[in-house]
């Protein structure tokens, strides 16, 4: 694995929470999704490269709050070749749910495993 790729964090209000992270810590949008087909708005923030994914329901905000992992959604890391990551990690005992890699937002494939706490992970490969 590369880089870590991005934090993916479940927010309340998406317009507050762009407002904090721009204005009080300087982050920059990078990406801005809008509401996709998940009835979900997705939006990246940071510098070089997204840093924190914030994630926010539109129809129940209440949604967004997941006491059993808490705020946040999962932790992502870069990787050049997502199809030999997922095998490598298979054969260490990894879960993948779902079970598959998927192509996303501007063809990037993404793939969502769990670490040996239930911990939600992803891995990133840039399209």
């Amino acid at each position: 694995m590369r880089a870590l790729s991005h934090i993916g964090l479940y927010v309340t209000d998406i317009s507050r929470s762009v407002d904090f992270y721009t204005s009080a810590l300087g982050l920059k949008v990078i990406e801005d999704h809008g509401v996709g087909s998940s009835g979900k708005v997705i939006v990246f923030l940071g510098h070089e490269f997204p840093i924190i994914e914030l994630i926010s329901s539109v129809d129940d905000p209440l949604s967004n709050v997941r006491p059993e992992r808490g705020p946040f959604d999962h932790l992502a890391w870069y990787v050049e070749d997502i199809a030999a990551e997922v095998a490598r990690l298979k054969c260490l005992g990894v879960d993948f749910t779902p079970d598959r890699i998927m192509t996303v937002l501007d063809g990037r494939r993404i793939a969502f495993f769990f670490g040996p706490d239930g911990e939600r992970l992803e891995l990133v490969q840039r399209a």
